[in-house]
Parts: C-alpha cells; structure tokens; sequence
C-alpha cells in the first residue's frame, strides 16, 4: 500500500527550511516550517510552492516561532491555508501579541486534516526539552529546538517514550540534518531507531 503522503525537503544553503508534504490523493498540501526565519529563505520557499500544483491547507510552526511568524503569515496571504503553532511554541516568550492573530494553536493528540488523511500532534517531555511529533502512520515529524544536539539515541528515546509503534519502514522526519553513517541525512528510518536503541539497552 502505498504511503498516504509525500514529503519534500525545502532547502536552502544546505540547510532545512521547510518539509513540504502533500497528501497522494488530493490536490492538498501543507508546509511544516522550520527555519524560514529571513527573505531568503522566504523566497527559497515561494519558489517551490510556486511549481506546486496543490492547494495549501496549513502552515505549522514546529519550533522557533518567534522568528517564523511573520515570514510565514506572509506566505499564508500569498499561498493559502492556515498558520498553527506547536504547544511547544506557546511557551516561548516575547512573541509579539499581532503576530499570533490569525494563528489557531494546538493542543495534545489534537488532530489535523490533510486532504483524506489525518496527522496527530503529541507533546513529548523529553530530558532536555519538549519535543512535538507530528505522526501519521509510518511518518513521524519530530519538531524540536533546531539548536538542540540531536543524536540518533536521543531520538528513539524520545519515540520510545511517546508510545508510538514504528516498524523498521516508519520514517522519521528531523528539524535539522544529522550525520548517520557518514552522510547528512534530514530523516531516519524506524529500523535505524530501533538499531540504536538495542545498541544501547
């Protein structure tokens, strides 16, 4: 059976901008932003939806929303869809009052509608910090601090205490890219995971 949705890395100098994900059955998309943060990364961004025949359902803030917000507002009136924000963002203090009208905030094992299929978003409190996981079947979005050390160890642990059941073709979606084997990689597999994790037990 085939995956009920498609993923694409937005990039910019090397960097994770953006996770575009549409849903393969309707002409439905969503953008998960994580560090469209100046112009240029603006842009990078435009420039990909502009080549992108679906409609944009939502824009969700998985981290650093006080840089995000107004970048990702003006995509929003250009583009279509509404802006979310993680409950993780809503402990971030200083965000400017104007720039979270229009913004719809989530809660706990809410849910989120993607053309036919349906996301769920989970608060994880993790050693170091709350992470949010976006989860739909086999894919995982994990939304934490782009600054944060992220290692392939602090990742299964943080699914393993989320209670969320991976086999070894779950693939798991990264705020930043980390170095697995030797290569720069935006995303693991559930296998990887589950390797490291009987490594360390």
């Amino acid at each position: 059976m085939a995956d009920p949705l498609q993923v694409l890395d937005i990039c910019y100098d090397k960097q994770l901008v953006a996770y575009l994900i549409k849903d393969t059955l309707t002409p439905f998309c969503a953008v998960i932003a994580l560090d469209i943060t100046d112009l240029k990364t603006q842009q990078c961004v435009i420039t990909q939806l502009a080549h992108c025949p679906c409609e944009v359902q939502w824009w969700l803030i998985g981290h650093n929303a006080k840089a995000q917000l107004s970048f990702v507002h003006t995509l929003c009136e250009r583009f279509s869809g509404q802006v979310m924000l993680t409950k993780t963002n809503r402990l971030e203090r200083e965000i400017d009052s104007h720039n979270l009208e229009n913004t719809e905030q989530l809660e706990h094992n809410e849910m989120l509608n993607l053309g036919h299929v349906l996301l769920t978003i989970k608060q994880i409190n993790s050693e170091h910090e709350k992470v949010s996981l976006l989860t739909c079947d086999n894919t995982v979005f994990y939304l934490a601090n782009k600054q944060s050390r992220l290692s392939l160890s602090v990742i299964a642990n943080v699914i393993n205490k989320s209670g969320i059941k991976l086999d070894k073709f779950s693939s798991i979606f990264l705020p930043n890219f980390i170095e697995v084997q030797g290569k720069q990689m935006s995303h693991v597999t559930g296998w990887q995971l589950n390797e490291c994790l009987t490594r360390h037990n």
